[in-house]
């Protein structure tokens, strides 16, 4: 869930000595030490954050701030899903924290080796997805466990397999990450494969191809193979930035329908761009005299392909002045088109450059000049593909790989539009309707289909939308389809109704305004199906509902004809393209791959908003009716465009807001959530024009327009991996924080505010668009006072044992300053601060408020009574044998808790018994209150109907307390054994802080678990999860149940129906312990009875280790003895046997098993016959062992050291042919593998690297 940040974005750490942290070291420090000293605010653990690698390290000089982009790692292998962003500033301090990081980890991996090997993973990710034929060779790599083969039949692009971990809801999976590019370019998958259970556990898909509504992501791939067969040479060299003139819509100009085109001479700037656009080598004059250079190379790729079909040449004068006429031919303007696409991705890096999208962000560029980032990436740009119509898209890699913009035509080849419906009866609804062709299944025919028309239902609730196998397909069969558009694939909507018989489908759009061309991949549909408006969609559906017979033909248009439109000539769209590449590689670094593949994140509203800022022109300087995709569209203007509404301030025109998220009915994901948060861009962009003015130089001007760019794409780096709008909105408040010192925060909030992005809402679950809850207030310093305001207060408690107090502002009159002195001589300056007491005693408290008219101050005498129990008396520290449980006491006036060294609860009692140990440890005594323990809530789930609950959907138990409590347990009943990641929050239905999570493994069926749940304090709150798989009542509940003065439990998470119960019955609760400071206790070891031995054959020399000893008596294992500090054995046959020592008259001793015999004539022993394998070899955390065929009896396996001691033993059923033997607690050396055989004994040499 999300961690609420604090309105004013505080300095949390302050390490001068690191200076500029130019030394990776340096980063590192500041980094692990903000980790260490925020791990409860984190929701971390200090072991979860013991091993990380950064990502990126990137150094912004326009505002000194430093971003650095970390993974937690495993074993060397990255957790994929574990990831933070850290912002430090010049001084060394951390500013912001953009947190994804995984808690619990090692609690939480399953496995540290992998099952199966490489080439299997790469096998089993081939059949899921349904591709046939052989990968090529593998390609040698520097790093371990990731592989590399080229292509072959199989793959378009070179083929990558490695190992990683995944974070399910439930476990921590060993995973090999597999990218496979189909052969038909359609699909390019990155699938996770369990490396232990071969099930897919994840698949990605980086090529998603629709109407112009598409998910971007990023790619970790190869280079596209995209080249002119012969690559021209330079026919000049004469100056660099000076070079070329290019006939072209030029920004600001969006498109045909918004200006003409004009000449432009030697547009470079010398900044982004600083040896020219045809320059590749970093010296003066172009490198090439096509439309190719460092930024980008376009061509139209017309067969699609993925190679240059033709590219227009300037000649030696790089003259790119070509003649167009758009009512003419795509095919006779390529020169034009592709000479715009060249044009307006150049300008697009350029102008984005001075705004911080440079090298160390990861922008484009074949040579980088020594800047920074990876070079060898300039964008591939697509003009006039063939792989489509209607669609544009973006393709972003990693850094140093080639990006792919890929540009098609609208309304013209491949999809048809015009009057494609012709309503035939009744008469009130007959005549010609506007349609547009899908891109998939077989084109309409001038005769068409004629059928009465059905609406689908597939059970669901949207059952319209088709989504699900139809439940009425007796009505549909013979008939025309009726759907409507909704969260599922085009295709697939038609396949079901097809599936059902349907002769045709009309999909209905879901938002307001034009129609689009349905589109994806549909080999296997044989039905024609249209796309009509939502305002003619719902006059059918609403006929059909109500009786009507409706008849109707789906038919090619032969009267109206269609005008095909070029996207490369509109700039709006470029922009939103090359949008995608620059949100993709800065939020979450330039290597991070699909940090912008949540639901709520605003990838398209970024994408909107770029195209409208740079197509802003003393014209176009008002905030009103700018539509997206008009051109292309074949729209007016002025037109709605391709969104919800167009982007105007004016509610009468665009009244959507936050809450408008939730509705999957008519706002679509992902690109009608990304149109909300562009709205709201949109409007901050004109409040700040409205405060310092418009500036039509986007380059490098100072108006409000400029000021807000900045603060955009600065705050695309200051928020987490898959960021919600909530985030958003703080990173835009910090961005201006650190570049204008904080001036313009009211003025922002109150944008943000009234769109319902105001300081209460909350975004939920960054992975869901349906948890927002919209709010429309600002925070106090933004409001403005009308008098001096009135010091109120009061806090949770006035009485605590455990010391720590949460004090509420109550003031009125607007305070917009406070002060709080606590009376043990420390202050806040924070409204609602939470103070933790030291030292009993009675504490006078005040507060003093402030605003712009005056200010008051109210002091409550001994308002707060801390009564801390005093430390224990009487410890007794305990001394033994490394074998011994030394058992350490303690008394006090109360309860004696012991803990350990991290401050884990372990027992209570005046003593404790200690576990063996090798090394003297400290445990910790307190002396406290324990309270009895009572229980509330359903017994179990008999209390009415349920169910195992197992969906994506976050069950909790709501409740209030009183006082600080402990949850100790509850029952559960599980439909499945696993383990289950439980969490407490300071707020109900899983909203607010994350308090605490826990792990525990559950068996299947009843009982009762362990919780051990710290409430802090009295407030709201709620513990659940998410797929459970617990049984849960959706009926029966009658809350509150509760217990007087202590807990109430009110109610739940569920969304409908107030008697609903998630999975926790009879929970056993009480008041929380109440602990004094605490006082060390030791286990001392007096001494460690230890020895060594060599052999020589079957005569062992045993060397004593023992520290202090004064007498020795040995016992070897096969009847003699010796009381020799450092004898001498022989042995009499081969065997294991134990050795026992025992020091100082039996103070302490030590036993070995050691092998007699066992690495005799080693490398002769090889056992014919049978065929085992040993893998990986040298092993780390596992070693597995492979059987041609299984034993058929029970055996055992054993490791060796080369002395011949025994180091593990371990059964084996025989009945598997693959054994996997745990390394743990062995340390890297050679060793000897032991198997016992119905015809002798197998060994071989292993080695172990930790």
């Amino acid at each position: 869930m999300k961690k609420v940040f604090s309105i004013t974005f505080m300095v949390t750490l302050s390490l001068s000595a690191f200076g500029q942290l130019n030394a990776q070291n340096g980063v590192r420090s500041v980094i692990q030490a903000h980790f260490l000293e925020h791990t409860e605010e984190l929701g971390i653990t200090p072991q979860d954050v013991s091993s990380w690698e950064i990502t990126d390290n990137i150094f912004s000089e326009k505002n000194a701030i430093r971003h650095v982009h970390i993974v937690q790692t495993r074993n060397g292998l990255p957790l994929k899903n574990g990831v933070a962003n850290i912002t430090i500033n010049n001084k060394n301090e951390v500013l912001y924290v953009g947190n994804r990081l995984l808690s619990n980890v090692d609690d939480l991996i399953s496995s540290s080796q992998p099952k199966i090997s490489a080439t299997s993973a790469l096998n089993i990710a081939a059949k899921h997805v349904g591709m046939t034929g052989k990968k090529g060779n593998e390609i040698p790599q520097n790093k371990e466990n990731q592989f590399a083969f080229e292509k072959g039949s199989l793959s378009k692009e070179e083929i990558s397999v490695s190992l990683a971990y995944w974070q399910t809801n439930e476990a921590i999976s060993l995973v090999w990450v597999v990218s496979l590019y189909q052969l038909d370019g359609k699909h390019w998958w990155q699938i996770f494969v369990d490396a232990n259970t071969k099930e897919v556990s994840k698949k990605l898909d980086w090529v998603v191809s629709c109407e112009f509504g598409h998910l971007h992501t990023k790619e970790d791939v190869k280079h596209l193979e995209i080249a002119p067969t012969a690559a021209p040479k330079p026919l000049l060299k004469t100056s660099g930035v000076g070079i070329g003139q290019y006939n072209v819509f030029a920004l600001p100009v969006e498109s045909p329908l918004h200006g003409p085109r004009s000449l432009i001479v030697s547009p470079a700037d010398s900044l982004g761009s600083p040896f020219g656009w045809h320059d590749t080598n970093g010296v003066d004059g172009p490198d090439y005299t096509i439309t190719q250079g460092n930024n980008v190379f376009a061509y139209t790729d017309v067969t699609n392909n993925n190679t240059a079909d033709y590219y227009p040449s300037g000649g030696v004068t790089m003259d790119f002045n070509f003649p167009l006429n758009i009512t003419q031919s795509p095919t006779s303007y390529q020169d034009a088109a592709v000479t715009n696409l060249f044009f307006t991705n150049n300008r697009i890096h350029d102008i984005f450059y001075r705004y911080g999208f440079d090298e160390s962000n990861g922008n484009f560029q074949q040579n980088n000049y020594g800047r920074g980032g990876v070079a060898d990436d300039y964008v591939y740009a697509e003009a006039q593909d063939g792989g489509g119509t209607n669609n544009a898209n973006f393709a972003t890699p990693g850094d140093g790989i080639n990006p792919r913009m890929q540009m098609y035509l609208w309304g013209g080849s491949g999809a048809s539009s015009g009057n494609l419906l012709n309503v035939n009866s009744p008469s009130t609804l007959s005549g010609p309707y506007n349609a547009m062709e899908s891109v998939f299944g077989p084109a309409l025919t001038a005769t068409g289909v004629t059928a009465d028309l059905a609406v689908v239902s597939d059970g669901s609730l949207d059952s319209a939308q088709g989504c699900n196998t139809l439940v009425n397909g007796s009505a549909i069969s013979g008939k025309i389809a009726v759907v409507r558009r909704g969260n599922c694939a085009f295709v697939l909507k038609v396949q079901n109704a097809q599936s059902a018989g349907a002769l045709g489908v009309i999909i209905v759009n879901n938002v307001a305004g034009g129609v689009i061309s349905p589109s994806g991949a549909g080999p296997g549909i044989t039905i024609p199906s249209v796309m009509i408006s939502l305002a003619d969609g719902n006059a059918l559906i609403n006929s059909i509902n109500g009786g009507t017979t409706v008849n109707g033909t789906l038919s090619a248009d032969t009267t109206s004809g269609s005008s095909t439109k070029d996207g490369d000539f509109d700039n709006g769209i470029v922009i939103h393209e090359y949008g995608h590449g620059i949100s993709n590689r800065i939020v979450g670094g330039p290597f991070n791959s699909n940090c912008l593949s949540n639901a709520e994140q605003m990838g398209e509203g970024w994408s909107d908003f770029f195209g409208i800022m740079l197509t802003m022109d003393t014209a176009l300087a008002n905030p009103v009716n700018r539509g997206i995709g008009n051109f292309a569209t074949n729209a007016p203007i002025n037109g709605q465009g391709i969104r919800n509404a167009p982007y105007d301030t004016s509610f009468a025109i665009n009244p959507y807001t936050y809450g408008d998220v939730n509705n999957t009915g008519s706002v679509s994901q992902p690109h009608g959530v990304g149109f909300v948060w562009a709205t709201m861009l949109w409007d901050l962009n004109w409040a700040f024009i409205n405060q310092y003015g418009f500036d039509p130089n986007i380059d490098s001007g100072s108006g409000g327009n400029n000021m807000v760019l900045q603060l955009v794409v600065d705050g695309l780096a200051l928020q987490p991996c898959s960021p919600g709008f909530v985030d958003g909105r703080d990173a835009i408040l910090l961005a201006d924080q650190i570049n204008n010192n904080g001036a313009n925060q009211c003025l922002i909030w109150k944008v943000f505010a009234k769109r319902g992005l105001g300081l209460s809402a909350n975004q939920g679950s960054t992975a869901s668009r349906s948890d927002q809850t919209e709010a429309f207030d600002l925070p106090t310093f933004c409001q403005a006072p009308v008098k001096a305001p009135v010091a109120n207060f009061t806090s949770n408690v006035t009485t605590s044992c455990q010391g720590t107090v949460k004090f509420t502002d109550q003031s009125l009159d607007v305070p917009q300053a406070w002060l709080w002195n606590f009376g043990d001589g420390t202050t806040d300056t924070i409204q609602n601060p939470t103070h933790q007491y030291a030292v009993a005693g009675n504490y006078n408290v005040s507060l003093a408020v402030y605003n712009t008219l005056g200010g008051d101050t109210l002091t409550k005498t001994s308002f707060i009574s801390i009564t801390i129990p005093g430390p224990p008396t009487g410890v007794t520290n305990g001394t033994g044998c490394s074998s011994d449980s030394i058992e350490l006491a303690a008394a006090g006036s109360g309860t004696i808790g012991w803990f350990d060294a991290n401050g884990n609860f372990l027992n209570t009692g005046n003593s404790i018994k200690t576990a063996p140990s090798l090394s003297n440890t400290t445990y910790f005594a307190r002396n406290g209150t324990v309270y009895p323990k009572n229980n509330v809530g359903p017994q179990n789930g008999s209390i009415g109907t349920g169910g195992y609950h197992g969906g994506n959907f976050t069950g909790t138990v709501n409740f209030d307390a009183q006082k600080a409590i402990t949850i100790h347990s509850a029952w559960v009943d599980a439909g499945s054994a696993g383990a289950r990641t439980i969490t407490l929050w300071d707020g109900y239905n899983g909203n607010g802080n994350v308090l605490q999570t826990i792990t525990v493994n559950i068996p299947a069926g009843a009982g009762r678990i362990d919780l051990g749940f710290d409430v802090p304090s009295s407030g709201q709150f709620s513990i659940g999860l998410n797929q459970a798989d617990l049984f849960r009542n959706n009926q029966g509940a009658n809350y509150p149940y509760a217990i007087s003065g202590l807990i109430s439990l009110t109610g739940s998470s569920a969304q409908s129906g107030g008697d609903y119960y998630y999975y926790f019955y009879d929970w056993e609760v009480s008041e929380a312990s109440c602990w004094s400071s605490s006082v060390p206790v030791v286990a001392t070891i007096l001494d460690t009875a230890d020895f060594s031995y060599s052999a020589n054959n079957f005569t062992f020399a045993f060397t004593d280790l023992t520290p202090n000893a004064t007498s020795w008596a040995w016992d070897f294992g096969d009847g003699s003895t010796s009381t020799q500090q450092n004898p001498s054995h022989t042995y009499a046959a081969t065997g294991v046997y134990q050795v026992t020592l025992t020091v100082n008259g039996g103070s302490c001793t030590v036993t070995y098993d050691i092998g007699v015999g066992v690495n005799i004539g080693l490398d002769d022993l090889e056992k014919e016959g049978m065929n085992i394998q040993l893998f990986p070899n040298p092993a780390n955390e596992e070693l597995n062992v492979s059987f041609n065929t299984s034993l058929g009896y029970a055996t055992k396996a054993r490791i060796f050291a080369l002395n011949g001691k025994l180091i593990k033993e371990l059964d084996i059923s025989g009945s598997e042919e693959l054994v996997s033997i745990p390394l743990d607690g062995i340390n890297t050396n050679l060793y000897v593998l032991e198997i016992d055989l119905a015809d002798g004994k197998y060994h071989q040499k292993i080695t172990v690297m930790k």
